[in-house]
């Protein structure tokens, strides 16, 4: 392919017309106008690409640079404009119109249309275009063969118009006269000179006939002539009269022709030119014979004489020359139609007989010569008339014109092989099954080469072998319905049909023959036009060949990167001289199989892998999505899809940021966009947004992907969703801080723990040094009892928040309810944090409804909580501080507040007010702290009871308030009956088993259960504990498990093995609560395991549940 780049502007030729535009090496001037520069540049490839034509290519995108192109000067318009039909500015109609219009076009222009608009081609047609075609009809080889029609219609009608007006000028400047008539007769043209001669005016023949001006045998004549005109459709040459206005009779030699008018109606033209001087002269020629022969020896025709019997009488000397003619005396006095090969003898015939009848004929025909050149003619024949106007002899004018009709040959034969090869590449191009590409090429060539057989071969096995999967056998007819045949188009069996049979299987190459073998091994192509008489084929290669029945064959060897690829053969049963254009053909046939199975074996290998990438996109596990460099989505996986919580459709149009979280987006572009310039994949933690407003964590690994020519294209990214791990790590990152926040406030606990024992520790110790002495006066011991009573209440009082708190996180704590009026647990309250209010003088008031509040909750737990609160303030207030307790109702709350006028707590403290071990203020009195789990123990408390608790504070110094609200009662009979009433207790008291090993545990057990009205017995041992049990029968048995020599977990099995003891509730008391322990109780019979220490309170609650039950 070249490129007018490589012709220099001042060396490219004008196209002056039709002639020059046929030149093959002419560079075009091509101007392609297209408001679309991608379509711009694929028409300047597709034209490329078409054919080996030089073109000179330029593009603009608007109608009126078009137009001041083609319009700016004679020397530079294109050769070709190729228009789009509807630019921004103008249509092609208006372009058409400025440049010419169908009357005066300034250059040749294609006009290309898109599907979409609907043109009438003939109106673009009309208005000056030479061609009309939509795009999508196009490809390489059709636009370039639509170029070089627009250039060739154009100058042709250039030409027919100048034609026409020659014509006229000349029929209005020479000696012709010209008329025309219709099919009735009518006359509707003369021409200028016709009028002159015979002194005529159309406006008065015109609709009129022969009939009208000539003498009846005259115009019958005439019409006669026109009839046979009409009738045969052919022009009609011969010589008649006509009447002069001076009455003479004048000669004419008349051309008749047939023709259709616009509507479709037929009309006669004739010319005729006035013969009357050389009839005349005709008597002077006969006396003057020998003139005659001089004329005709110097003639450069070949001349011949025949006389009205047909028989050659002379011929002069150029004609026996080009005839290659040794001696004339084997032509002379012979029939002339004899001389003519037999084929075209009754053409020979007709001629003579034309010009018998009417004066003239003329024929071309194939002669050989005398010495079997052979040679095509141009023959005219035309009769000589004697004095009474009757053939006398003929006169033979023949030319040589086997040049031209080689040219001719040629030119058809290129054409048919275009033709061919565009038919080829549209059958092929739909294609991809390898074997259904062979069965098609070779079928196409072999009905265009008329072959007996066509085969395409595989060569496989390291070049050893080829494979034919399908072959071409031109003797079909037999095959279709039959199971040997795929189709009608191809057979695939050895036997089915006459002549030559399917060579369909594979084939050792080494078979074919040394000569063979070596032609196919150099990519040689092997043409043998005659198998018997080829002398280069050895007589194994003839026995092989006559076997297949081949008698003429040419072999193809398609050798790609110096390695036998495959093979296409021709074969002919008879021998045949292929020719130069034939062995071409089979040659771009050859490559064009192999290029197009290649494209099907690779399109195959295509979809297969795009199927399997498609199965692994939809079944990966992780999300897959592909984006362009702007982020545009391309691709996405159905897990993606569930990930984002969107459907495939609305992504695919959406780019990623348009999912992505607001906060992510500038980190996400900034990181994609340093990737992209450094080539590198990346990983990318991010959060995405689904239409529900839910936010999702991904964690995307994104892969570059690169196009062919190695630049970035776009992104795949594999996606997961760690929505979970990220509130998994979030969990354990407040996890951690809260177990660091819990660790630092355990060791402040133990710390505040240590002074807080040590505190009440002190007094008593000094108390029982004093108790030690004996001299102590008694005034002296009783005060040293008080001191350490006090102080062990306080040890006390700390053990049992302790314990509360264990027992509330666990759930231990039952609530005994009840129907309480709210003086009921204020009261208590009061009285135990009245004599810290006295010590430290400080003013407690009270603000209550008028009527009873009832409350329903465990009097001792809500008592408890208002306990805590007041000490709280009253510890956190200054001496001689004010401390105020209110209660407030709603239809469903009680609200109860206690405030002061205290130390306050700092904004930033009271989220974590109830939190275990936390510490208002740290550097206090210790003497006036705690160990931080008050306010802890009233809000897990309130909480019990269905309330809620709220501290609020104005800051340091301020004074603080705890608002409690709780549900409020309106009690009635039913719910005073069932929360007040006892429960029916039991007319037997329960006896109950008490085995451990540690004496002091059993025995403070047994005394507990004692003052709750249980008849006890102790056993420390199991063996012991069996007989007891086995004698007493007790209903309860509390069994420690780590006894000395037999476990609890013996001990249970073997009582559970006495009938009597099978209902026995026994309760497991362990060091151990691992899972593992409880199982082991649960095995062993054990109704229920409690990890010691015991809470007495949950041992209380079993037993009445179980005395109840």
């Amino acid at each position: 392919m070249k490129s007018a780049d490589a012709v220099e502007s001042d060396s490219t030729l004008k196209i002056g017309g039709l002639n020059a535009a046929n030149q093959p090496n002419q560079v075009w001037r091509v101007l392609i106008v297209d408001g679309s520069a991608a379509d711009r540049a694929e028409l300047k490839q597709m034209l490329l690409c078409g054919s080996n034509r030089l073109y000179q290519l330029n593009e603009v995108e608007t109608g009126a640079a078009c137009l001041q192109i083609c319009l700016e000067s004679n020397d530079n318009r294109p050769d070709c404009v190729i228009l789009d039909d509807h630019l921004s500015d103008y249509t092609a109609e208006e372009i058409l119109f400025a440049l010419g219009g169908a009357d005066a076009p300034c250059c040749p222009i294609l006009v290309l249309t898109e599907s979409s608009r609907q043109i009438n081609s003939s109106t673009i047609l009309k208005q000056g275009a030479q061609d009309f075609i939509h795009k999508n009809w196009l490809n390489p080889e059709s636009l370039a063969r639509a170029v070089e029609n627009t250039i060739e219609r154009f100058w042709l009608n250039q030409e027919l118009k100048s034609s026409h007006r020659r014509f006229k000028a000349y029929l209005e400047n020479s000696a012709l006269i010209a008329w025309m008539k219709d099919e009735h007769g009518r006359f509707n043209y003369l021409s200028q000179n016709f009028e002159i001669r015979f002194n005529a005016r159309l406006e008065d023949w015109k609709g009129k006939t022969d009939y009208d001006f000539w003498p009846e045998d005259m115009a019958d004549k005439f019409r006669q002539n026109d009839l046979e005109v009409l009738n045969t459709a052919q022009p009609l040459e011969l010589v008649e009269q006509a009447l002069n206005t001076d009455g003479s009779i004048s000669w004419w030699l008349v051309s008749k022709f047939p023709f259709k008018g616009p509507t479709g109606s037929m009309f006669v033209g004739g010319m005729a030119v006035d013969i009357t001087e050389r009839k005349q002269a005709e008597l002077a020629l006969a006396e003057s014979e020998e003139f005659n022969r001089s004329v005709l020896e110097n003639s450069a025709d070949c001349i011949k004489v025949i006389d009205r019997a047909g028989n050659v009488i002379l011929m002069n000397r150029q004609g026996q020359s080009a005839m290659e003619v040794d001696d004339p005396a084997h032509i002379l006095g012979k029939p002339w139609v004899g001389l003519w090969p037999e084929s075209s003898q009754t053409l020979v015939e007709n001629a003579l007989e034309t010009a018998r009848l009417r004066g003239k004929a003329q024929f071309q025909g194939f002669r050989p010569t005398a010495k079997n050149t052979p040679k095509w003619w141009d023959v005219v024949v035309t009769v000589v008339l004697d004095s009474a106007g009757l053939p006398k002899r003929f006169i033979s004018i023949s030319r040589d014109i086997t040049e031209r009709k080689q040219a001719e040959d040629r030119l058809r034969l290129a054409a048919e092989a275009d033709a061919f090869f565009i038919a080829l590449s549209d059958a092929l191009r739909s294609l991809s099954d390898p074997e259904l590409i062979q069965a098609k090429a070779t079928r196409l060539l072999g009905e265009f080469l008329r072959a007996d057989r066509v085969h395409y071969a595989e060569v496989i096995e390291n070049g050893a072998t080829g494979l034919v999967s399908v072959d071409y056998c031109a003797r079909v007819e037999c095959c279709p319905g039959t199971d040997h045949c795929a189709s009608a188009d191809y057979c695939t069996s050895r036997d089915c049909c006459p002549g030559l049979s399917s060579v369909v299987g594979r084939h050792h190459l080494d078979d074919y023959g040394p000569v063979a073998m070596a032609e196919i091994r150099a990519g040689r192509t092997l043409v043998i036009a005659n198998v018997v008489e080829d002398k280069r084929l050895t007589a194994e290669e003839k026995i092989l060949t006559a076997k297949l029945g081949i008698g003429a064959y040419v072999l193809v060897p398609l050798v790609k990167s110096f390695q036998l690829v495959a093979l296409l053969a021709v074969h002919q049963i008879q021998p045949r001289n292929w020719t130069n254009a034939e062995i071409d053909q089979i040659q771009e046939t050859a490559n064009r199989t192999w290029e197009a199975v290649e494209r099907g074996l690779i399109l195959n290998k295509l979809r297969a892998s795009e199927t399997r990438l498609a199965a692994i996109v939809q079944q990966a596990t992780a999300g897959l999505v592909e984006t362009d460099l702007s982020g545009r989505i391309i691709l996405v996986n159905d897990h993606f899809c569930e990930i984002v919580g969107r459907p495939r459709k609305e992504l695919m149009s959406l780019r990623w940021q348009d999912i992505a979280y607001q906060d992510d987006i500038a980190v996400s572009v900034a990181l994609f966009q340093q990737c992209v310039s450094e080539g590198s994949d990346f990983t990318l933690e991010t959060r995405y947004l689904r239409p529900n407003g839910d936010i999702v964590w991904v964690s995307n690994k994104v892969s570059l992907l690169r196009g062919t020519n190695g630049q970035i294209i776009s992104a795949l990214a594999v996606s997961f969703d760690i929505s979970e791990r990220k509130r998994n790590d979030m969990l354990l990152s407040e996890q951690a801080k809260l177990l660091n926040e819990n660790d630092k406030r355990k060791d402040e606990f133990l710390a505040m723990l240590a002074h807080e024992l040590r505190n009440p520790l002190a007094p008593i110790r000094n108390a029982v040094e004093i108790l030690k002495i004996a001299e102590a006066a008694p005034a002296r011991v009783n005060w040293c009892t008080d001191i350490i009573e006090r102080q062990v209440n306080h040890l006390i009082g700390l053990v049992d928040d302790l314990l509360d708190v264990s027992r509330i996180n666990r759930g231990l704590i039952v609530l005994k309810k009840e129907i309480l009026e709210i003086q009921d647990i204020i009261k208590p309250a009061l009285e135990t944090n009245q004599p810290l209010l006295d010590k430290r003088r400080q003013k407690f008031s009270m603000t209550l409804p008028a009527k009873p509040v009832w409350i329903a909750g465990d009097r001792i737990r809500l008592a408890q909580i208002l306990m805590n609160l007041i000490n709280n303030a009253a510890k956190y207030t200054q001496e001689q501080g004010e401390i105020r307790l209110s209660v407030e109702t709603s239809d469903h709350k009680v609200l109860i507040r206690v405030s002061d006028n205290g130390f306050g707590i700092d904004q930033a403290a009271i989220p974590y007010v109830f939190n275990l071990f936390y510490q208002v203020e740290h550097n206090l009195d210790h003497s006036q702290g705690g160990l931080g789990i008050g306010l802890s123990l009233v809000r897990r408390l309130v909480e019990m009871h269905d309330g809620d608790i709220q501290a609020f504070s104005a800051g340091k110094d301020q004074g603080s308030e705890f608002v409690i609200s709780l549900p409020r009662v309106i009690p009635n009979a039913t719910t005073a009956t069932v929360l007040t009433a006892p429960l029916a207790a039991s007319s037997r008291k329960l006896g109950i088993l008490v085995v451990d090993d540690n004496h002091d545990i059993a025995e403070t057990l047994a005394a507990l259960l004692e003052i709750d009205g249980y008849q006890v017995w102790i056993a420390n041992d199991g063996p012991s504990a069996i007989a007891l049990a086995q004698t007493e029968l007790p209903d309860v048995i509390l069994l420690d498990i780590g006894l000395p020599g037999m476990s609890g977990y013996e001990v249970a099995q073997t009582l559970r093995q006495n009938s009597r003891l099978a209902v026995t509730l026994l309760i497991a008391m362990s060091g151990y609560g691992q899972f593992d322990d409880k199982e082991k109780s649960r095995v062993a019979g054990i109704n229920a395991h409690l990890v010691k220490p015991v809470d007495y309170e949950i041992i209380r609650k079993m037993l009445l549940n179980y005395h109840a039950g």
